[in-house]
């Protein structure tokens, strides 16, 4: 991948930006001196051909890969995340291509999937079923989707799997979300 013209507002709030950061895998360079500034309350569009480095340039700012030198910053703080848990507690939140979503569970499920919600004590602890379904109604309709929680994710179309998918990422006051091909 190659470094890109951008135009940027000076006075903007930068939420990430990626200096020189580059990743190989073996003798293949996916990404080479990656230099990128997101602004926040912007929408940041990364373009380029299939295989010039766009999903490795996303798994290494949600924590799938380490890249092999350069530098990322979140509010202006170098980061480095050894998983994407570690992204997903720093605030960013991915859509990846695949959707991440688990077609025998229902939509209500797949929208706290990681972060579920459970009452009781240690050994007794159950899932708040009722409450997570409510929850992720309200969500749903925030975002104007309609689809039913307790539907299986596998009887849904792929916009309906998409809007569940984006829904998820998006509905927990993440700092950033970014989508792979949504």
């Amino acid at each position: 991948m190659t470094e890109q013209l951008q135009t940027r507002d000076t006075n903007a709030e930068v939420v990430l930006e990626l200096r020189d950061v580059s990743k190989s895998y073996g003798g293949v360079h996916a990404l080479e001196g990656v230099n990128m500034v997101v602004e926040r309350g912007r929408v940041t569009a990364l373009v380029g051909e299939n295989g010039a480095g766009k999903s490795t340039l996303i798994k290494c700012v949600t924590g799938l890969v380490r890249a092999d030198s350069g530098q990322i910053l979140m509010n202006g703080e170098p980061v480095s995340w050894r998983s994407p848990h570690d992204a997903r507690a720093a605030g960013i939140e991915a859509v990846h291509q695949s959707l991440g979503l688990a077609d025998n569970l229902d939509v209500a499920s797949n929208i706290f999937l990681g972060r579920e919600r459970s009452r009781g004590w240690l050994h007794a602890r159950k899932l708040s079923t009722r409450e997570m379904r409510n929850d992720a109604a309200q969500m749903l309709h925030d975002f104007g989707v309609r689809v039913p929680v307790r539907s299986p994710v596998r009887f849904l179309s792929g916009g309906q799997r998409q809007s569940v998918s984006v829904v998820r990422a998006t509905g927990w006051g993440s700092e950033l979300v970014v989508m792979d091909e949504p």
